[in-house]
């Protein structure tokens, strides 16, 4: 970690503190806009489904009848949102976490329905029929406006738009693995601006924040730098300094957060309990029942069933396209490496020419990712058609047969090639104790993040963490995804979008 030639040693800090009465100015913390932004988006959408819903209702045109349906409306509209801030879906961090975000959305929905259901079972007023299509247009609804909000807040960030300065307290492993990971993901809304701590720890390591001196100048140093917030690394800090820091800032008013300890374990199952009213943390176990099991594989045969026959249509216009796009196979196969290492033939429709891999190396050096992955903006070997596949993730429908087979799961990692398998770490192998997936975690939460450390960290996060609820929330967001490029690149003519492959697969293939 490289010292940043404006880190300011803390002897500096503690005397500017000394000669400036009025370092202390600035705390108060930035309001952006965004809570605001994103309320009126709800209101907005909320309001318009609501109306639209109710206003298929066999009504009468009295004046009676008209007040009572917007007294309905905006009864159902101010429940709403009370109910989307019940499940805190205001707060920046549930946000950006897409997949939670549609499992809070729909608990939000499902209060709503259950509290206008009993008001018009005892009114009389609102047809069950009326309440349930509502609800479901809700859900649709609101996921389509966040999901545009997200967007457009994820990238407003990647260029360093509402962002939240923050000062982290550590410089062990645990400390500088918090700051990767908030380097990572701007779309958190996290800027590192300095920590504090061991010196000699801090400078071993490079591309983290400028070191501003040791744990004692945390105070001064987030006056002098007017942070917000503070993220503090309890294993880098003795536990009585620690307490003091944290009654500290929360007098000053900064905000305070302090990591678990713990990697890749899902904050639901770690219990806050005490100990004669001390806090400690109960982490719960993520064993995997049988019975678990047998719902997974029964999501994947009626949910790929379902598909299959949903679209069987588009399927075969697609493979229309790909034949007509030029010589080669409709559908392109390659060895994969299964549950456990077991080898299988993925299939997916072609999206390049035949010569792909002979002609890799003319575009290797225009790699735009971090790691074993490849991003090509403008990648040569990918047809017209393949990029419109690409951008609507159309290509992996020919994976449905591998589900139904019990080679893959709609759900899970994505499958990796057996020269891949053969240098994985240890840490790394966990990935194939459970079947690969269409799609997953990563997919839907970080698929355009240069970072490969993301790619790593999200696939083990969710085998460690996997439950029938996070893959219905994969799924859900995979279709709204899905929805979102489709009408992108059809705004864009089907020609603009990036794409992303695998460097040691799809890459060097003719995928």
């Amino acid at each position: 970690m490289g010292r940043s030639p404006r880190a300011a040693p803390a002897h500096a800090l503690h005397a500017s503190a000394a000669t400036d009465p009025g370092i202390a100015l600035n705390r108060t913390p930035h309001r952006s806009g965004l809570f605001a932004s994103l309320l009126s988006l709800d209101i907005i959408v909320v309001l318009a489904t609501w109306t639209t819903a109710l206003s298929f209702r066999d009504t009468s045109a009295s004046v009676l009848d008209g007040a009572k349906q917007a007294t309905a409306i905006l009864g159902l509209t101010v429940a709403t949102v009370i109910a989307l801030a019940s499940q805190h879906l205001y707060r920046s961090r549930v946000a950006v976490v897409r997949s939670l975000e549609t499992v809070l959305i729909a608990r939000a929905t499902a209060l709503v329905l259950a509290a206008a259901l009993i008001v018009g079972r005892v009114s009389n007023e609102l047809p069950v029929r009326t309440v349930l299509g509502g609800g479901v247009a809700l859900f649709f609804m609101l996921e389509l406006g966040r999901s545009a909000f997200s967007a457009w807040m994820r990238s407003q960030r990647r260029h360093g738009y509402f962002m939240r300065p923050v000062l982290l307290v550590g410089t062990n492993d645990e400390a500088l693995r918090i700051a990767e990971i908030m380097s990572d993901h701007p779309e958190l809304g996290y800027s590192v601006t300095g920590v504090v701590g061991d010196r000699e720890h801090a400078h071993m390591c490079k591309d983290s924040p400028p070191w501003l001196g040791p744990t004692s100048a945390a105070l001064v140093a987030a006056r002098t730098l007017g942070v917000t917030g503070v993220v503090i690394a309890p294993s880098a800090v003795d536990p009585a300094i620690a307490n003091d820091l944290v009654r500290e800032f929360l007098r000053q008013g900064i905000h305070v957060q302090m990591t678990s300890g713990v990697a890749g374990i899902d904050q639901r199952r770690l219990l806050v309990q005490h100990l004669m009213h001390e806090p400690v943390i109960y982490v719960e176990s993520a064993t995997q029942s049988s019975l678990g099991r047998i719902a997974k594989r029964l999501l994947d045969v009626v949910g790929s069933t379902l598909i299959l026959i949903l679209m069987a249509p588009v399927m075969l216009v697609v493979a229309i396209g790909v034949r007509s796009s030029g010589p080669g196979n409709v559908v392109f196969r390659q060895v994969r490496c299964g549950r456990f290492g077991t080898p299988f033939t993925m299939y997916k429709f072609r999206t390049m020419r035949t010569d792909a891999e002979r002609v890799f190396a003319d575009v290797r050096d225009n790699n735009e990712r971090i790691g074993p992955l490849f991003k090509c903006a403008r990648d040569p070997r990918v047809t017209r058609i393949g990029k419109v596949l690409r951008s609507t993730s159309l290509d992996e429908l020919p994976q449905i047969l591998n589900v139904l087979r019990g080679e893959m799961s709609l759900v899970g990692p994505r499958p990796a090639l057996p020269e891949e398998v053969a240098v994985f770490d240890a840490e790394l192998l966990r990935r194939m104790t459970m079947l690969p997936g269409i799609t997953g975690l990563w997919q839907v939460e970080a698929r355009d993040n240069p970072s490969f450390a993301a790619y790593r960290r999200l696939d083990l996060f969710y085998i460690e963490n996997w439950s029938l609820g996070l893959d219905f929330a994969i799924l859900a967001r995979t279709a709204f995804c899905v929805v979102g490029r489709g009408a992108a690149s059809i705004l864009r003519r089907g020609f603009m979008h990036d794409s992303v492959i695998d460097l040691r697969s799809n890459a060097t293939s003719t995928d």
